[in-house]
């Protein structure tokens, strides 16, 4: 039996039926406007959906300030052409006003765009799993205007990079490497990108972790109560990013601890059946 057909008998009998007869399932991101809770306190962990259209949904967002400004940068997903790419928009106190500008755009999908600052500059890396590379998109005019400086081609599907560490050299990145027979398994893959020849160098002595359910990152890594934390997706047999679990890093050994989880996020006015990133 194929692991499709594995995976599609294992699917809730509601939403197999729902698939089966071209139901279009829809991703939505959720706002939570800054306070001084974290959402990992316990407290106001409602969040806001910001509309989508008959022809784009949004999700994998990251947020990034700059002079005095937040914008958010997501993977618009095209319902007709079925592929993505990358939007930005500034973030206004009223999220039924903010409009996505298209800013890259390939002819394969696009999502998880991925911002860092390295040696003054602001760079971009999105997900380009689907073309077996990791592109590198550097701001010319931030942050509407990007020009892509690399294109690496990979031999792993790598999917949801984030920044672990700035070197002199480059930045150590965290990726989850794609399982071939079963996408839905992942594991954790540590390199170092070369940001001045453009290349991919291995992390030496990271320990080995075999594929799993958990290991495909949610976010960027972040500070809380001096740890440092690490949010990851969690999928099961038959469907992906089903909730979200956090991990504690231990970044000097490259080894990672999955501790717990966050229940009770909800998004107002949604019937949520999965939540990630």
């Amino acid at each position: 039996m194929s692991n499709l057909i594995k995976r599609m008998l294992q699917i809730p009998k509601t939403r197999l039926i729902k698939k089966l007869l071209g139901y279009d399932e829809i991703y939505t991101i959720g706002i939570r406007f800054r306070s001084s809770d974290s959402l990992l306190d316990g407290k106001n962990k409602i969040f806001y959906p910001i509309p989508y259209s008959d022809e784009f949904w949004y999700a994998d967002p990251i947020a990034w300030e700059h002079n005095g400004k937040t914008y958010l940068f997501a993977e618009a997903y095209d319902r007709h052409k079925h592929k993505g790419h990358i939007v930005v928009a500034e973030i206004q106190d009223d999220i039924r006003d903010i409009q996505f500008k298209k800013i890259i755009d390939e002819p394969y999908h696009m999502s998880f765009p991925m911002i860092f600052s390295w040696e003054n500059d602001i760079y971009m890396l999105p997900e380009t799993s689907e073309n077996y590379s990791l592109n590198i998109y550097k701001a010319e005019q931030f942050p509407l205007l990007w020009r892509k400086v690399a294109e690496i081609k990979t031999d792993k599907m790598l999917v949801d990079s984030v920044l672990m560490k700035n070197t002199s050299k480059g930045i150590v990145l965290l990726s989850s490497e794609i399982c071939q027979d079963n996408p839905l398994y992942v594991k954790f893959c540590y390199n170092l990108l070369d940001m001045k020849k453009h290349a991919i160098l291995p992390i030496e002595n990271q320990q080995e972790r075999g594929y799993n359910l958990q290991d495909r990152a949610a976010g960027v890594p972040f500070e809380y109560k001096n740890k440092y934390i690490l949010p990851t997706q969690i999928s099961t047999e038959c469907d992906y990013g089903v909730k979200i679990a956090f991990c504690y890093l231990l970044d000097t050994e490259f080894n990672i601890y999955k501790e717990f989880t966050v229940d009770g996020v909800s998004v107002a006015g949604i019937n949520l059946s999965h939540i990630h990133i």
